[in-house]
């Protein structure tokens, strides 16, 4: 039984349909951009053995990136498919949508500037629409890939952990696909124009530098749509979105203005980039601490009822609950028994919030008792597993 606030109101087949096409327009999109100039150019085998560069250099780090959202869902990990659906939209939809976008808006400042008889239109449109422009569009684009994902999907029982480690790999989507034309513009240049290290210097600002900049961008997003879902009045359900794209606009802003104003010195972006850093860990910190007390506060009932012990409850509110669940306390079934526990906290704070009596708090309580039974159905696997000490 999925909870009142879960239920889709959209038809789920047509949304998803309109989530498919905007994924393959975005994927011509960027076919027509960058591969297909590339394949029918004069120095087609060149540019192609560029793009392919550009993939080696980029995709590799995948494999790092992906492990550390990963980290904020160890309660409850979203399942591979969502996480899927928010890479490959921010890959796709959220790039080739951006780039049509935002040349467009370049196109028609630079007519607006020479309108305006001005010799240096071209460079004011640069400037105002890697500054201006960018950040606006691709951050909406990108907070799309959320939404889509909460349509489409159940939802976990903590919205603002799916808020934020979707976006976040929405952002990683996006940040890939971008790396990659950069890379082969970058691997190009250095053989066309004979420029000794343009790859070297583009892959250390934004593969070491600032790799994290489009997933922070998009996880504020993300943070503050799953704020709005998680309030019921009105005004915070769209105040909260807004504020988190707005500040992730802000902050996209200021990284795309300092790298043209310091000409993409390192030095220069350096001490931007590690304070971006540690906004992404104070981000993902706030998610994880918050889940913590919500853990110990819901199941406090639990305990006294004699349902789970302190000892599970202190494992499941742990920041590590997960892993310490796999290695010490029964591999699979211990990691189901931390994610039904935290499922159970979860949904007896949504009972809580909701109205007494009525159908949402009456299906939510219904969703407590099957996960209170759950647990026990787990207990009694972890008791007569030979690999799983007592909690």
């Amino acid at each position: 039984m999925i909870p009142a606030g879960f239920r889709r109101r959209w038809p789920p087949l047509l949304l998803g349909l309109l989530c498919f096409a905007l994924v393959l327009f975005g994927a011509s999109i960027l076919a027509a951009f960058f591969v297909i100039p590339a394949w029918l150019g004069p120095d087609a085998s060149l540019r192609t053995g560029a793009m392919a560069v550009g993939a080696l250099l980029a995709l590799p780090p995948l494999l790092a990136y992906f492990w550390v959202p990963r980290l904020v869902g160890s309660l409850d990990p979203q399942p591979f498919r969502q996480l899927a659906l928010a890479f490959v939209f921010g890959a796709f939809a959220a790039s080739g949508f951006s780039t049509l976008f935002n040349t467009w808006f370049e196109r028609a400042l630079v007519a607006l500037g020479r309108g305006l008889g001005r010799n240096d239109a071209a460079d004011i449109a640069a400037f105002l629409g890697a500054t201006f422009g960018a950040p606006l569009i691709e951050e909406l684009w990108k907070g799309l890939a959320v939404v889509f994902a909460f349509r489409l999907c159940r939802r976990g029982p903590d919205v603002l952990q799916d808020g934020v480690v979707l976006a976040t790999f929405s952002g990683i989507g996006f940040a890939t696909v971008e790396n990659v034309v950069y890379y082969a513009r970058a691997a190009l240049d250095e053989v066309v124009n004979a420029r000794e290290g343009a790859i070297a210097a583009v892959v250390v600002v934004r593969g070491v530098v600032s790799p994290w900049g489009h997933p922070l961008y998009a996880a504020l997003t993300g943070f503050g749509l799953g704020l709005g879902r998680e309030h019921h009045p009105r005004r915070a359900r769209f105040a909260a979105p807004l504020l988190g794209y707005a500040a992730a606009a802000v902050l996209h802003a200021l990284w795309n203005g300092t790298a043209l104003l310091s000409d993409g010195v390192v030095d220069s972006l350096l001490p931007l980039a590690a304070v971006f850093v540690v906004l992404f860990a104070l981000l993902f910190g706030v998610v994880i601490t918050r889940q913590s007390h919500i853990v110990r506060h819901e199941l406090r009932p639990e305990v006294q009822a004699g349902i789970l012990t302190p000892e599970e409850v202190a494992l499941v509110a742990s920041p590590l609950s997960r892993l310490h669940a796999v290695r010490s306390h029964g591999g699979f079934a211990g990691r189901r028994f931390v994610a039904t526990a935290a499922r159970l906290a979860f949904a007896r704070r949504q009972a809580g919030k909701a109205a007494p009596g009525s159908e949402e708090q009456r299906a939510w309580e219904a969703s407590c008792d099957a996960l209170r039974r759950e647990l026990g159905r787990l207990r009694s696997v972890l008791a007569g597993s030979a690999r799983s000490p007592v909690f």
